[in-house]
């Protein structure tokens, strides 16, 4: 079996071609198919995109800098240049954007993980695919390699 015959037989399994004709990824196929759920998506994919790390640094840095202008705004407030209740609406305001930002920075520092991680998962079947691109015979090693696990279910009452 060649790699080619793999890739035809995953499209063949739930391919969802033409989004992007000539791409030979895996890709096509349709989420919840078990080479889906296996391999993921390949890297540099046009249908799946890491979280923007820009975005990313971005909002670490507004986190500090929230930090120190709730200092300064104690300060403020301890030397008696604002009143209590200025004091506690501008408290109220940056410590719910600081909230929001961590909440963002937390779930898109999950999201790269988990890209990283599917990633990985692409290159080391790719590889295997690659590594055996030409055999006339299917061998044990071969199919352990190829196959990560096997479940068996008791059959369903009817």
């Amino acid at each position: 079996m060649l790699a080619a015959d793999i890739i035809s037989a995953a499209s063949a399994a739930g391919a969802d071609s033409g989004n992007h004709p000539g791409c030979q990824h895996l890709c096509h196929l349709r989420p919840g198919t078990p080479f889906w759920r296996r391999y993921a998506l390949p890297p540099n994919c046009a249908r799946q995109k890491p979280p923007r790390k820009p975005r990313l640094n971005k909002e670490k840095k507004r986190i500090s800098e929230l930090d120190t202008i709730i200092k300064k705004l104690y300060e403020s407030f301890a030397v008696g240049r604002i009143t209590g209740e200025r004091f506690d609406s501008l408290l109220a305001e940056y410590e719910a954007e600081q909230k929001a930002l961590t909440a963002s920075v937390s779930e898109m520092e999950t999201q790269m993980s988990a890209f990283a991680e599917d990633t990985d998962r692409a290159k080391q079947f790719l590889e295997l695919a690659k590594k055996y691109t030409d055999f006339s015979e299917l061998t044990t090693p071969m199919i352990n390699e190829f196959v990560e696990k096997i479940i068996v279910h008791a059959p369903g009452k009817d």
